[in-house]
């Protein structure tokens, strides 16, 4: 009588548990952007209202986030100076939840010293 040979799969099936975790922009944990700018805003912190975005100037940081109605909405961006091997250099991190093209373009624009337009009156 043939003997046969039972072969046994095993089939693994991966799972993705989404897990909120904390994210960091500057030393700052958050969990959501709007969670970050309501902790940024807090305290004796120096703020300007422009059309566009809202700046917040701290000891360590300059801070940029962006109004819900534009396009790269929600995103930070952190500028602090640092220093490094005995000379200063600037550090610039960012976090955008937008479209690519709109978060790309948020990105350039203040990044740079082009984030002081006119306030809004």
């Amino acid at each position: 009588m043939p003997r046969r040979l039972l072969t046994i799969g095993v089939v693994s099936i991966a799972t993705t548990i989404n897990v909120a975790r904390a994210d960091q922009l500057c030393g700052h944990s958050f969990n959501s952007i709007a969670q970050l700018y309501a902790d940024i805003r807090k305290g004796g912190r120096i703020f300007y209202d422009f059309k566009t975005h809202f700046v917040i100037e701290d000891a360590q940081a300059t801070w940029v986030f962006l109004k819900d109605s534009q396009p790269a909405s929600p995103a930070a961006l952190c500028r602090r100076t640092i220093s490094v091997n005995g000379h200063f250099d600037t550090k610039i991190e960012t976090r955008c939840n937008g479209e690519k093209s709109a978060c790309d373009a948020f990105v350039a624009k203040y990044s740079g010293n082009d984030w002081r337009d006119a306030p809004q009156k």
